[in-house]
């Protein structure tokens, strides 16, 4: 289940990685269940990736983000010349490589060639 991704802005890299318990931990903080968001249709899972899904997303998964807080970090992606489409795009591969969300073996995702 442990599969990192990982993306570049502005000539840093940054990796999510997802456990049972982070996801638990993001699903508490957003007050819904992972499996709704990514059971839906391509439209609904863009639809349900708000700022505060993100930046749960990013407090619970993003490996790079020690003591900052999760918002700094979605800034600090931004000014680098990221956007918030990149940070998104790149937390929905990062949940699919998980396994968890769909059946048989996860999907062979590259994030970095997902909008840099």
């Amino acid at each position: 289940m442990k599969k990192a991704t990982t993306f570049e802005v502005g000539g840093k890299q940054y990796t999510f990685l997802f456990t049972n318990r982070s996801l638990a931990m993001m699903e508490r903080s957003i007050g819904r269940s992972i499996l709704s968001i990514m059971s839906s249709g391509q439209l609904e899972i863009m639809q349900a990736m708000t700022i505060s899904t993100i930046a749960a997303g990013v407090k619970y998964g993003l490996q790079e983000l020690g003591d900052k807080d999760a918002y700094d970090v979605i800034d600090e992606i931004c000014d680098a010349g990221g956007s918030i489409d990149v940070i998104a795009a790149n937390l929905i591969s990062s949940l699919l490589a998980t396994g968890l969300f769909t059946r048989g073996t996860a999907p062979e995702i590259k994030a970095d060639k997902v909008a840099k």
